[in-house]
């Protein structure tokens, strides 16, 4: 008897762990879920996949690929459309601000005249952009900040 005890000690802590990252992935893939259907309800076209194809020979202003991507929130209901930060691609065109998240088949296109405000926020870029009667606030980090704040500016003031 005294033998088995450590064995079923493993067996124990063994189904523990597995019910616990079970429940875990299981917990985030169902909050993934829900935040892509209340971004798809808030953002609409300004999220999908034709953005991809879109842009695909149009040659950018300003590119990067190394930004991370920390947050989108709705500033009316001051809800989170994103579930955790990611790395993403930034590119600026004469006419469209463009970020596609890694590992993601859409990206975000939102057009010049469309984008409000523009301003750092504790060492990240902080766009916010109108779409439709709501005000979007997108967030990232990058390499060159005052220079993606300048030249997203300056394209923006000769939309208006």
């Amino acid at each position: 008897m005294v033998q088995l005890m450590p064995g079923l000690l493993y067996v124990v802590i063994i189904t523990a762990v597995f019910t616990v990252l079970l429940v875990g992935l299981t917990a985030v893939s169902l909050l993934s879920q829900a935040r892509a259907i209340a971004r798809r309800r808030f953002i609409g076209t300004v999220y999908s996949r034709k953005n991809v194809e879109i842009l695909g020979r149009h040659k950018p202003v300003l590119a990067t690929m190394t930004a991370v991507l920390q947050s989108i929130r709705d500033m009316e209901t001051d809800r989170e459309l994103t579930t955790f930060k990611r790395p993403a691609t930034v590119r600026l065109y004469e006419n469209w601000f463009y970020l596609r998240p890694h590992f993601s088949s859409g990206a975000y296109l939102v057009p010049l005249s469309n984008i409000t405000s523009v301003s750092t926020i504790n060492d990240a870029l902080a766009v916010t952009f109108s779409h439709g009667e709501r005000s979007i606030a997108l967030q990232y980090r990058c390499k060159n900040l005052s220079n993606w704040r300048d030249s997203l500016n300056r394209l923006r003031s000769n939309h208006k």
